[in-house]
């Protein structure tokens, strides 16, 4: 079987981007032989938009949480506890994705080559020595399969915002998550857990990109103004006309105009954000969006 994962918990914000993630998926291929498996704190916040598929519904209580927090109480260490969790519930092909993903492509042929034993990830940020992290990383020794490890300049770090693995993947997220811990205790900053990942993934095998297929729009949060106005609209109510609305509006194409904006203002453009002045999406027209995709039906 083939699992598409999710870790959507606390808002309203997070629980629409996996939607609306599950939902760009829905367009771009048939879902039979796709399940989804969503750890979050709240089900019902999904079941409305999501029963005509399968899914799976792992609770996150608070008390869970803050243990796979950790002793530093550190939220991106929650995201390899589930990467790990799901293996000792599930077996198949899985590929995590953040809330915060949009599906470009049919992901039929990913799941494909994870079943054969490919490893996946969003895709290659920097090496180490381009990285932040760098010089309190460099020359730092942990313990990794009980030998000391020193890391090297040419350390890929990979963005993991979308992990694609399976069951046999269990020791090496045993060991990112060691490599964590370890991390943790010497040096706390929020791509720590992106680090071990990366580390512990490409030691073992060649890591593969998935940018082509998924695009993670971390940097458009004002994308979450469309997501609340598109899913607490009377039209949510079927699963036709949330699929009309995401056919229509690419996160992507978004960044683009967000960074036109940002960059070829010039002098005016340079002024206005010195004063604050930020970026706004254009309205939402949800109407003409459901009427576009009723003509595009017709013919």
């Amino acid at each position: 079987m083939n699992y598409i994962v999710y870790l959507s918990h606390t808002s309203k914000d997070i629980y629409y981007e996996a939607l609306y993630s599950i939902y760009s998926l829905a367009i771009r291929q048939d879902l039979q032989n796709v399940s989804f498996i969503i750890y979050t704190d709240d089900p019902g916040a999904f079941q409305k938009y999501l029963g005509h598929l399968q899914v799976h519904y792992e609770i996150m209580t608070p008390a869970l949480m803050r243990e796979w927090r950790g002793k530093h109480n550190f939220v991106h260490r929650a995201k390899v506890r589930t990467l790990q969790d799901v293996l000792t519930k599930y077996t198949g092909n899985f590929l995590f994705l953040d809330s915060d993903t949009y599906v470009q492509e049919d992901l039929t042929p990913i799941f494909d080559r994870i079943q054969a034993g490919e490893l996946f990830m969003d895709r290659m940020e920097k090496h180490l020595d381009r990285s932040k992290i760098y010089k309190p990383l460099h020359n730092h020794t942990v313990t990794i399969d009980g030998q000391p490890v020193t890391f090297t300049e040419a350390v890929e770090i990979w963005n993991t915002g979308a992990v694609g693995y399976t069951n046999a993947s269990a020791p090496l997220l045993e060991k990112s998550l060691a490599l964590t811990d370890q991390l943790l205790d010497y040096y706390i900053r929020h791509i720590i857990e992106q680090f071990a990942i990366s580390y512990t993934f490409q030691r073992a095998a060649r890591l593969h990109p998935l940018d082509a297929y998924v695009f993670h729009y971390w940097n458009v949060k004002e994308f979450r103004s469309y997501l609340r106005q598109i899913f607490e609209h009377p039209a949510a109510e079927h699963c036709q006309s949330l699929e009309t609305i995401v056919r229509q509006i690419d996160p992507s194409v978004l960044l683009k105009q967000k960074l036109n904006w940002k960059y070829n203002g010039g002098i005016v453009r340079a002024i206005e954000r010195m004063f604050g002045k930020k970026f706004t999406l254009a309205p939402l027209k949800i109407e003409e969006l459901l009427e576009n995709g009723s003509r595009t039906t017709q013919v």
